[in-house]
């Protein structure tokens, strides 16, 4: 995706920044920072996108804040959703959200 999105903007900018969808599980959270970085090789903004963390704990979705904030590209995390309530989450048996 990141030679794509280069190669595309190497004789103009067409793609003005980047979005990553994290559905990730409780734990999974330390890869973000490593994903986040990559991203920013681009030189676009980069946002997280329909974060929801499968039995997240605070501390996991601490770790993504954390990981956004030392990217100074990132400009935004948007949460799927805030309540677990089955008409409102497509994973809602997991627990995933906020």
């Amino acid at each position: 995706m990141i030679n794509l999105i280069k190669r595309i903007n190497a004789s103009s900018k067409l793609i003005y920044g980047v979005g990553t969808q994290m559905h990730l599980s409780a734990g999974g959270a330390g890869g973000v920072s490593a994903a986040l970085s990559a991203l920013a090789t681009t030189g676009l903004e980069v946002a997280i996108t329909e974060l929801d963390i499968a039995g997240g704990s605070a501390t996991d979705y601490t770790t993504v804040v954390k990981a956004c904030l030392a990217v100074s590209s990132s400009v935004a995390i948007t949460s799927w959703g805030v309540s677990d309530i089955v008409i409102n989450s497509w994973r809602a048996s997991t627990t995933p959200l906020l």
